[in-house]
């Protein structure tokens, strides 16, 4: 079974997955290091596994019970992961790909919910650090900032969201294997050799230009003609995402600092003020 939130209890007899939980470590595993340490890849792997499989039964189950694709939402992502997933010239349910299917929707998973989640708390980290997270709660309350609750978090919010992005971005770097000789500037590459990129340099190097760029965090900008082969399709809901959660959480009550530097307190709304 795939559950949304939570995590396994301690009994080890759990076999649901749960999400974001069991994307977290396979994300770590893919994205912290080009040598990642052993307890890194054994967890990354358990849990990667695991998600692979939950999902995998999940597709048979749909299949069987021939409820997919016609329950899901016409625009739904996993809709349109299961319409690729059929067979070529097939037609029907029964021509579903399932492990097709279920390696693609890891990959959804992956791309979208280790990324945002790692964004928000990095974000959080570094506004409550410099107290930015203050005054952009302040600039959220203000009565100058009329409309929509998605238009006042664009103004208030965004702005310093984005620029926190460049300074601490997630992830912060990424690694890949050429699979050819190549010439990167002045330097040679061999086929199979490492190639890591530091895109906290990149962010921070355009931050310091003053240009408001955070496309590099999403491997360039998939719209644009020519886009780069890992320019990532999501950046939209990535970005919208992010800012709702944020704006969530500085709408939830008020804050007050506490003796400890990264702890908050909160006081929620009176719902019925």
């Amino acid at each position: 079974m795939v559950r949304s939130g939570g995590r396994p209890d301690d009994s080890g007899t759990d076999q649901s997955v749960y999400c974001p939980y069991h994307t977290l470590a396979p994300s770590r595993f893919i994205f912290s290091s080009p040598r990642p340490r052993d307890t890194v890849k054994k967890a990354g792997s358990a849990l990667g596994a695991a998600l692979r499989s939950r999902i995998h039964e999940l597709a048979q189950q749909k299949d069987r019970e021939g409820v997919w694709p016609d329950e899901l939402p016409v625009d739904g992502i996993s809709r349109e992961v299961w319409k690729a997933s059929m067979e070529p010239g097939a037609h029907g349910s029964s021509a579903i790909n399932h492990d097709l299917f279920a390696r693609m929707m890891v990959g959804v998973l992956e791309g979208f919910l280790p990324t945002v989640y790692g964004n928000v708390l990095k974000i959080l980290h570094l506004w409550l650090t410099d107290g930015t997270f203050w005054r952009v709660q302040q600039d959220l309350l203000v009565t100058h900032l009329t409309g929509d609750k998605y238009h006042r978090a664009t103004l208030a919010v965004l702005p310093a969201m984005r620029a926190a992005m460049q300074t601490r971005p997630v992830p912060d770097i990424i690694h890949r294997t050429a699979t050819r000789r190549a010439r990167l500037g002045d330097v040679e590459v061999d086929e199979g050799d490492r190639i890591v990129l530091s895109i906290a340099s990149v962010v921070q190097e355009l931050a310091e230009k003053k240009q408001d760029d955070v496309y590099p965090v999403f491997g360039g900008n998939r719209e644009e003609t020519n886009a780069p082969t890992h320019a990532c399709p999501g950046y939209k809901m990535g970005l919208g995402a992010t800012l709702g959660i944020l704006t969530a959480v500085l709408e939830a009550g008020e804050f007050a600092p506490n003796p400890a530097p990264l702890v908050v307190e909160l006081a929620p709304r009176d719902i019925g003020a």
